[in-house]
């Protein structure tokens, strides 16, 4: 399966209710889910982080990306179009 950035099909077969809306927005809420999970913020915490928890988000996000395109080319995604 390819992934086109303006179709559904993360929210519909990757992730159902999950994520909501378009390839792109549902591939960013994933990313924000995942960094959530690895920094233990639960949901409506975000307000409440301090510097060094963005810093410590930041340094995920390569880890992150990667986890999540193996675990989308596992579920049959092969490549993104642009």
């Amino acid at each position: 399966m390819s992934l086109a950035i303006a179709s559904n099909d993360l929210q519909y077969t990757y992730a159902p209710g999950q994520v909501t809306g378009n390839n792109f927005a549902a591939a960013v809420q994933l990313i924000n889910h995942e960094i959530n999970k690895r920094l233990g913020i639960k949901a409506g915490q975000r307000g409440k982080l301090r510097r060094d928890d963005y810093l410590k988000g930041i340094e995920l996000m390569d880890d992150v990306i990667t986890s999540l395109t193996r675990r989308l080319k596992k579920k049959g995604v092969e490549d993104v179009e642009n």
